[in-house]
């Protein structure tokens, strides 16, 4: 093989990979990927309940497993239970298992959890609403179940 027909080779190699980028790309950016949100009331949330699964592997390379269920119990109040496996500084796994409420607000599509009891300082969290779940600012979803 000559140098110019390796040139040549690599060049179209180069050019496809470019190509399949560019394609992988653009259709994965579309807005028509993403659900939009909808409009919700407190009184339609009551008795739902969603679920966020943030199980994870950490740097360690063991299963952290974490699992956090919402339930509007009313039209201002709602429980979060939340369970899982964590590993502490022994590599000894550790069950939890707590359940925490707060008091919640809805504006439009945003459902605000005020003083979120699982924030390290108080905060709201705030979640839109899109139908079958709930969407953190971080994309984390909460699933109805």
């Amino acid at each position: 093989m000559t140098m110019k027909t390796l040139r040549s080779y690599l060049s179209v190699c180069a050019f496809l990979i470019c190509a399949v980028f560019t394609v992988a790309s653009f259709s994965s950016c579309g807005d028509d990927d993403e659900e939009s949100s909808e409009s919700v009331t407190s009184s339609s949330l009551v008795d739902r309940t969603f679920t966020c699964d943030n199980s994870y592997v950490n740097d360690d390379g063991l299963f952290v497993e974490s699992i956090k269920e919402l339930t509007f119990t009313s039209s201002t109040q709602c429980s979060i239970h939340s369970h899982g496996y964590d590993w502490n500084a022994y590599y000894d796994q550790e069950y939890y298992n707590e359940t925490k409420t707060c008091s919640y607000s809805v504006s439009g599509d945003k459902v605000t959890l005020h003083n979120y009891p699982f924030f390290a300082f108080d905060d709201d969290l705030v979640l839109t609403f899109h139908g079958s779940y709930l969407q953190e600012p971080n994309g984390n979803r909460w699933i109805e179940d």
